[in-house]
């Protein structure tokens, strides 16, 4: 695995931390983090809307679920304020 997914990973694992004691904003910024290693991953934009929604930030949710469908993925799902662990 190459350096720079790897940190996007443990970022994105530190994001999943945050996230579970809901702490949006500093989950949103290690998301963030990891978006600017692993730009190709929509798992990132995914939580990181998650992020938004809980911070009734809902221009940010629509822009970063945007991102998902342009990658290409079907990974973005509608639930109850959950991250996409897979």
């Amino acid at each position: 695995m190459a350096d720079g997914v790897k940190a996007a990973l443990e970022l994105k694992a530190e994001g999943n931390a945050l996230y579970a004691k809901q702490d949006y904003l500093a989950a949103y910024k290690k998301y963030s983090d990891a978006t600017e290693i692993d730009d190709k991953n929509a798992v990132l934009y995914a939580n990181r809307a998650a992020c938004s929604l809980g911070l009734k930030c809902f221009s940010d949710v629509v822009a970063d679920a945007q991102k998902v469908f342009g990658l290409g993925t079907r990974v973005l799902h509608l639930r109850e304020h959950s991250p996409h662990k897979p």
